[in-house]
C-alpha cells in the first residue's frame, strides 16, 4: 500500500505541476492573443462549463469505471486535448471557436478526477476517518507544493518560452501520470463491476438529505465559486494594475499554493487531535478573512500576503474536510457519489467566472475580489454552523 500512495502521490505532484502552471499560462494566453479579459474569462468559462452540464454524466462513469480506472481516463483525455492547443496555435489554426471547443473538453475530466482521487485513498487505506484524514493531509501536502511551484514556474517560463510552449509540457505530464497510475496502483479490493451496478441515486440522496454532506457541499460550491473567479482575477490585476507583469501573476497564485503547501504539514500535525469539523471551520475563517485585503487593489507585497495567508487557511481545513466526506459515503457508491458532488462544487466555477469576466472587462479586478471575499465568508460561516451543532461524522447508513 505504500508504494501505491506514494506511486498516488508522484502523479498527482507532476499532473497537478503542470495543470497549475497552465492556470497562468491560458488566461496569458487568451490575453496576449486576443487583449481580451471578457474572452479570457469565456474561455475559462468554457473550461468550467462541463462541470455544470455533465455531473451526473461523470458519475455514473466514475462509478462504473471505479477510482482507479477513472483516474486513468481523466489521463488519457487530457493528454491530447491539452496538447492540441498549443499545436493548433503553432500550424496557425486556432480560431477563437476551436480555442472554447478544446476548453470545454479539457474541462470534462476534472469532476471525476477529484471524486476518484478522493475516494482512492480509503480504497487503499481502509475507512477510519482520521487515517484517511492524515492521508489526505500528506496528499495536500505534496499537491499544494505544486500550487505553490506551479504558477510561479508557469510564470517564469512564459517570459521565456511562452504560454504554447507551457501549455504543451501541461499536456506531457498527464502522460507520466498515467504510466504511474496504471503501473504502481492495484485495482480495488471491491470488484469494479459491483460498484458499478451501485445505484448512483442512493449517493445523490446522501448529498441532498445528509446532515453533514449537505451544507459542506454547499460551502464547497461557494468556495470553489470564490476561488476561480480569484484565479481569473489576479492574471487581470497583474495585466491592468502592475504593468503586465506575467511573472508577478504567477508569483501572486504560486504564494496562495506555498501558504496551503504550509497548511497541509499543519492539518497532518493536527487532524488526529482535532475534532475534523471543528478543526475545518476554523481554517475556512482563516481562508476568508484575508480575502477581503484585496478589494482594495493593495501593493504587490500586500496583496501577496494576504493570498498566502488565505492559502494557509486552505492548506489546513482541506484534509479533515474531506476525510469526512470520503467515510461518510458508502464504499460501493464513494466514487461515483464524490464525481458528482465535485461536478456541482466545480459547477460553481462556471457560474462564478460568467459574472466576473463583464466586471473585469468593464470595471476591473476589485469587485470580483470583493465577492470572493463574500463567498468565502458565507462558506465559512456555513461549517461553523455544523460545528456548532457538534454533528456526527461517522459514516452515514443511508
Amino acid at each position: 500500500m505504500r508504494r501505491s500512495l506514494i506511486a498516488l502521490i508522484a502523479a498527482e505532484v507532476i499532473s497537478s505541476l503542470g495543470s497549475l502552471m497552465s492556470v497562468v499560462a491560458l488566461p496569458w494566453f487568451v490575453l496576449e492573443t486576443t487583449g481580451s479579459p471578457g474572452r479570457m474569462s469565456i474561455v475559462l468559462a468554457a473550461e468550467a462549463a462541463p462541470l455544470a452540464l455533465l455531473a451526473l454524466v461523470s458519475g455514473r462513469v466514475a462509478t462504473r469505471l471505479g477510482a482507479r480506472g477513472t483516474l486513468l481516463a481523466c489521463d488519457l483525455l487530457w493528454a491530447p486535448a491539452t496538447a492540441a492547443i498549443p499545436l493548433l496555435h503553432y500550424a496557425g489554426a486556432l480560431s477563437f471557436g476551436v480555442l472554447l471547443a478544446l476548453a470545454f473538453v479539457t474541462g470534462i475530466p476534472w469532476a471525476a478526477h477529484y471524486g476518484a482521487q478522493s475516494a482512492i485513498v480509503p480504497e487503499l487505506l481502509g475507512e477510519q476517518t482520521a487515517s484517511v484524514g492524515k492521508a489526505n493531509a500528506i496528499f495536500q501536502t505534496a499537491s499544494r507544493l505544486t500550487y505553490f511551484v506551479g504558477p510561479a514556474l508557469g510564470g517564469a517560463l512564459l517570459a521565456v518560452a511562452g504560454a504554447p510552449a507551457v501549455l504543451l509540457i501541461d499536456a506531457a505530464t498527464f502522460v507520466v501520470s498515467f504510466a504511474l497510475v496504471i503501473a504502481l496502483v492495484p485495482p480495488a479490493a471491491v470488484p469494479v463491476a459491483e460498484a458499478g451496478t451501485a445505484s448512483l441515486g442512493r449517493g445523490l440522496a446522501l448529498l441532498r438529505d445528509d446532515p453533514v454532506l449537505r451544507p459542506v457541499t454547499e460551502a464547497q460550491f461557494l468556495s470553489q465559486a470564490a476561488f476561480m473567479a480569484m484565479n481569473a482575477a489576479v492574471p487581470v490585476l497583474a495585466f491592468t494594475a502592475y504593468d503586465r507583469d506575467a511573472a508577478l501573476a504567477g508569483a501572486m497564485l504560486g504564494v496562495w499554493g506555498g501558504g496551503a503547501m504550509a497548511g497541509g504539514v499543519v492539518a497532518f500535525r493536527l487532524v488526529d487531535r482535532h475534532e475534523p469539523v471543528r478543526l475545518a471551520a476554523l481554517a475556512w475563517a482563516l481562508q476568508a478573512a484575508p480575502l477581503w485585503v484585496l478589494v482594495a487593489s493593495p501593493p504587490p507585497a500586500v496583496a501577496i500576503g494576504a493570498l498566502a495567508l488565505s492559502g494557509l487557511g486552505n492548506g489546513v481545513r482541506v484534509p479533515p474536510m474531506t476525510g469526512v466526506i470520503a467515510t461518510r459515503i458508502p464504499a460501493p457508491v464513494r466514487a461515483g457519489t464524490m464525481t458528482v458532488a465535485y461536478s456541482l462544487v466545480l459547477a460553481s466555477g462556471f457560474l462564478a467566472l460568467l459574472a466576473a469576466g463583464p466586471l473585469l472587462e468593464r470595471i476591473g479586478p476589485e469587485p470580483v475580489f470583493a465577492g470572493v471575499a463574500c463567498a468565502q465568508t458565507v462558506a465559512a460561516v456555513l461549517v461553523a454552523r455544523l460545528a456548532l451543532r457538534g454533528a456526527p461524522v461517522a459514516q452515514s447508513s443511508t
